[in-house]
């Protein structure tokens, strides 16, 4: 699922979406990148990640859902 160029418009879509609320350049958020890899997916970056999943896939967020979509692979498992 890394290649980019074998993404659904919907999976491009939630990738373009975290890239947003990071603030990031969309091509460098790819379903590989993750809080530990990618330089503007900080602690902050990762709240307004997690409260957006929650207003729009109706996620609790908690302990586990910290370290579970700490992943853009696993965010696109959830709405992608």
């Amino acid at each position: 699922m890394s290649d980019p160029e074998t993404l659904t418009l919907r999976q491009r879509a939630v990738l373009d979406k975290i890239a947003e609320l990071l603030g990031a350049d969309p091509k460098s958020v790819t379903p590989d990148s993750t809080m530990r890899n990618h330089a503007k997916w900080d602690s902050y970056g990762h709240l307004v990640i997690l409260y957006h999943l929650q207003a729009e896939a109706g996620i609790e967020v908690n302990e586990e859902t910290l370290e579970r979509y700490s992943e853009a692979r696993h965010i696109l498992d959830l709405l992608g």
